[in-house]
Formats: structure tokens, sequence, C-alpha cells
């Protein structure tokens, strides 16, 4: 039908569903970038603050571990606005899936 200019139902539909499926392996991309992320900056500060804990005899050192503390937050507080931001177009692709999905049970 479509050869002749005419448009089918059944390959709106499909279309509409490629689609869908498509925001749904972004949502699942953007998750796995959050989770890997995560992942690492948890690793690295286990590392640090487990070298920093073993070199607390000090007063110099327990100055080093102040400045560490400061340096973990100034960098949560990064992560934090990029998980943020990721999240944000993980909950805009899921309205935009909600929407065709919806757009679907109208066919």
């Amino acid at each position: 039908m479509e050869q002749k200019g005419k448009v089918s139902d059944r390959c709106e539909y499909n279309r509409k569903v490629k689609e869908s499926n498509k925001l749904v392996m972004q949502i699942k991309k953007s998750i796995a970038e959050i989770t890997k992320i995560l992942k690492e900056r948890v690793e690295q500060i286990y590392e640090r603050v487990g070298r920093v804990k073993g070199s607390i005899g000090s007063d110099r050192k327990g100055r080093g571990y102040i400045e560490l503390m400061e340096e973990l937050n100034q960098e949560n507080s990064l992560l934090s606005q990029q998980v943020d931001s990721l999240m944000i177009q993980n909950r805009k692709l899921i309205e935009q899936n909600k929407t065709l999905k919806q757009q679907n049970q109208q066919c």
C-alpha cells in the first residue's frame, strides 16, 4: 500500500514501535552510564580514603585528610550535577516513550 502512496496503519504502528524501542535503548544506555560513573567514583573514593586513613598519625597528614575531604566534596558535587543531568534526560525519554505507547494504543 505504501508503495502506492497510501499510509498503512500497520506500517505506521511499526514505525512508532521502532521509535519507542529506540527511546528505551537510550534510557538503558543512560542508566548504564550513570551506574558506570557512580561505580568508578565509589572505587576512587574508597581507594583515596584508605590511603589517607592509614596515614592520619601526624598533624601534617591530618591536614592532608581535610584537604582530601574538601576535594572529594567538590568532586561529589560535580558528580551529582552530572547524575542530575542524566536523570533529567531519562525523564524526558520516559515521557516520550509513554506518549508513543499511548499513540500506539490508539491505533
